[in-house]
């Protein structure tokens, strides 16, 4: 395992960019004729004379046409899920690239910071290793080392390059304002009426103390992220800072996308051997999860897991090839496991829809799912519905030339 692999980060910057695509586009879909349409507040005319401008007159889309911009909005949204899910590689990110520039030329009157840095950072994400983790379909990895994996190793060493460089040359731009270098700054930019999200707005910035302090902080942890995000002594503090900074924003400001666009950047800094050992640290114990070898969607759910275990704490076996051993069992009810898929977590053992949730704590790539899954858990529409499934499955005997875990692995 390469310790300098930063695979599952670029994975994590992935998605996260991918569903705040698909955010905004679900927001532009209703006011697509308003914001892209021959009545936008942005001409049709000055957009013509843009793309010719850079070159692209070839390539000029028919905004102006009936349903055109819904269906530009539709194809960024199924480009981004496509991505997101690793489906159709670098060329669907290219495709993703393409459509939002394509939008931010008939209008960039929406857009917003967190939309820049999007634009910037795609290009060397798609380059990346971003895809070795959360896809849907096997891709081929060369054995050795070629032009591509070393295209990938810079272009991910430059992406992160490129996030610290957003932090000094922001850090440069306040040190020219005379309000952050008079501590003053964070007190009228919570106090801007458009942007103060919650009344503790007013009664926070009537302190002197949190004012001076937080103005401070901020410049000098800008000025300081760029120089140590590198050294492992000093990275996840300053990482760890950038989350209370960037969580205060969206909290008290109402800029949510930008927040959200840069805390998501955070996790290509982190080496895919720090994921693992701070998760192994955190979780203590891997699962042993039992499936039905003689059920077809448990072998498909058993490859489909695998493919997620970035982290390597799910370890998948053929509960038919153990014949029913209490000591390779551990404890598991034989019987039941055959009913109800079986998951050893630590001391306990727990069936169907709670094994589900058992896997999904140790598969960082799903956590957003957990909530849901909890709500699910509490009304127990999880189990009825796991169970309903679990009656319905088909069982077909099968027999293996060789061991049929190895068959549930590939």
């Amino acid at each position: 395992m390469d310790k300098t692999s930063y695979g599952i980060g670029l994975t994590f910057f992935r998605v996260f960019i991918c569903f705040i695509i698909i955010k905004n586009m679900c927001f532009y879909l209703p006011m697509a004729d308003m914001l892209f349409g021959s009545h936008a507040i942005f001409p049709m005319q000055s957009y013509m004379q843009l793309m010719h401008g850079y070159g692209l007159g070839a390539f000029i889309y028919p905004f102006h046409l009936p349903y055109a911009p819904q269906l530009c909005v539709m194809l960024t949204l199924v480009a981004a899920t496509c991505y997101m899910l690793a489906i159709g590689g670098r060329w669907m990110g290219l495709a993703v690239f393409a459509l939002i520039m394509l939008l931010k030329i008939r209008n960039g009157f929406v857009l917003d910071g967190s939309d820049n840095v999007i634009q910037v950072s795609l290009p060397l994400l798609i380059l990346a290793d971003n895809l070795r983790h959360f896809r849907f379909f096997e891709i081929d990895r060369p054995d050795k080392p070629n032009l591509m994996t070393v295209i990938a190793s810079v272009a991910g060493v430059a992406l992160m390059i490129q996030i610290a460089f957003v932090y000094f040359f922001t850090s440069l731009a306040k040190l020219q304002g005379d309000l952050w270098l008079n501590g003053t700054a964070v007190y009228y930019t919570m106090r801007v009426r458009d942007f103060m999200a919650t009344p503790f707005n007013i009664t926070l910035t009537e302190s002197h103390y949190f004012v001076v302090l937080s103005t401070y902080f901020t410049l000098l942890w800008e000025m300081s992220f760029p120089f140590l995000v590198w050294f492992r002594q000093t990275k996840f503090y300053i990482l760890f800072f950038g989350v209370l900074l960037h969580l205060g924003i969206w909290v008290f400001m109402r800029i949510d996308n930008f927040s959200w666009v840069m805390m998501s950047s955070y996790f290509i800094f982190v080496t895919d051997e720090e994921y693992r050992s701070f998760y192994q640290f955190t979780m203590k114990r891997s699962a042993i999860v039992y499936i039905d070898g003689w059920c077809a969607n448990c072998r498909r759910f058993a490859a489909f897991v695998n493919k997620l275990n970035v982290i390597n704490l799910v370890h998948v076996r053929d509960i038919r090839s153990l014949n029913g051993s209490e000591e390779e069992l551990k404890g598991v009810d034989y019987t039941m496991a055959t009913m109800r898929m079986a998951t050893v977590a630590g001391d306990k053992v727990v069936y169907g829809f709670s094994s589900i949730m058992e896997i999904v704590k140790r598969l960082p790539l799903l956590w957003l799912l957990l909530p849901i899954m909890y709500i699910l858990k509490a009304v127990r529409v999880g189990d009825a519905v796991y169970g309903e499934l679990a009656i319905k499955r088909q069982i077909i005997p099968i027999h293996c030339s060789e061991s049929c875990s190895d068959k549930i692995d590939k």
